[in-house]
């Protein structure tokens, strides 16, 4: 498929208009940004059986209707997990910097201007002068970086074992781009377009064989537990805390035990864990917490009444775009609405308040 990508460019650059050009690049860069995201949903089923992990769970559901931002969602999320458990390097290039940039940041880049420009502004002939060259050059970079997450035109992916895609990714032997995934009457049907820039044909087709929509599904919105720890004192505490990502952790014991006497010691409030992305930071942590939780260590002071375990990502996605928060307040609020989970569901209210009132 990559091979067909590559043709779709040339053919787009080819373009006078240099809007048309740049309308044409937004469909390429749709189309193939959704190839990867699926193929990564896919992977994490089928080979990482990830099927418990509710933020999975979660994009499942938000592909049914895509927007341009999930697909950068689901990697960046999915990106540190394919890293430590199918290869460190792993799309080389997401997190590392080429030519003074990530890919990670010229996606996003993408996003913000799509969303300010096309989808809820004017595309004027300045804009398109200046991005249709940028855009030419992102779409070469996710074709690059991203090269092992692109199946082959019989579905094939050389990640593992030419593992076999679960979902067609070409109409006709054309790509396309996915307009919606509905169920109906139990059958799951994907609609979409084909990425053709003089003919582009709709079209629809039955997902019955699909690992990704097939799954059994969960339930996305889970509380805290209320659970005993296996300890001689029978401690109990609240928790959130999300299930082990890997069955086989090995390595890395110096740095549990640090963690380990971190947690009795009362005069410290905060540890730092630090490293690059994919380096297995969020692996780790959980890796600690569930033997916390699992009995293999004590803490020598009073045990926590909760565990809060909420992202501190300084983003987040809302209906139409990505958010970036400018201070520390947004991940403080969730931090505060997470505890108040433990008690009760809540009402919009508490989204409609932030900072002191909160």
């Amino acid at each position: 498929m990559k091979s067909l990508y590559n043709i779709k460019l040339d053919e787009i650059a080819s373009i006078s208009s240099v809007i048309e050009k740049c309308n044409a690049l937004f469909s390429l860069i749709r189309s193939l940004t959704q190839v990867i995201a699926l193929t990564s949903l896919d992977i994490s089923i089928s080979i990482l059986r990830l099927e418990e992990d509710e933020r999975l769970t979660d994009f499942i559901d938000r592909i049914q209707k895509p927007s341009d931002g999930l697909p950068y969602e689901i990697l960046d999320y999915l990106v540190p997990k394919f890293r430590t458990d199918i290869d460190e390097r792993f799309m080389d290039g997401w997190f590392e910097k080429k030519d003074n940039i990530r890919l990670a940041d010229e996606l996003r880049n993408f996003i913000e201007f799509r969303n300010s420009s096309a989808g809820h502004g004017v595309l004027d002939l300045k804009k398109s002068e200046e991005w249709a060259p940028k855009l030419i050059s992102l779409s070469s970079r996710i074709l690059e970086v991203c090269e092992r997450l692109i199946p082959s035109v019989d579905n094939k992916l050389k990640v593992i074992d030419e593992h076999k895609i679960s979902i067609p990714l070409l109409y006709q032997e054309e790509p396309f781009v996915i307009i919606s995934i509905k169920q109906r009457k139990g059958l799951w049907r994907l609609k979409g377009q084909t990425l053709n820039i003089t003919d582009s044909e709709e079209f629809s087709f039955g997902l019955n064989n699909s690992r990704i929509f097939n799954i059994e599904r969960i339930n996305t919105n889970r509380g805290y537990d209320l659970v005993e720890i296996n300890n001689e004192s029978n401690d109990i505490l609240f928790h959130n805390i999300p299930v082990r990502q890997t069955d086989s952790f090995h390595g890395r014991n110096k740095e549990l035990n640090t963690l380990t006497e971190w947690y009795s010691d009362v005069d410290s409030r905060v540890c730092l864990i630090y490293g690059d992305g994919g380096y297995g930071k969020t692996t780790f942590i959980l890796e600690s917490l569930n033997q916390f939780l699992d009995g293999d260590f004590e803490i020598e002071n009073n045990n926590p009444l909760y565990i809060c375990y909420y992202s501190a990502k300084k983003t987040k996605w809302t209906e139409d775009v990505l958010v970036y928060f400018q201070s520390a307040q947004p991940m403080v609020d969730d931090c505060i609405r997470e505890i108040v989970k433990t008690q009760t569901d809540l009402s919009k209210e508490w989204y409609s308040i932030d900072g002191r009132a909160l």
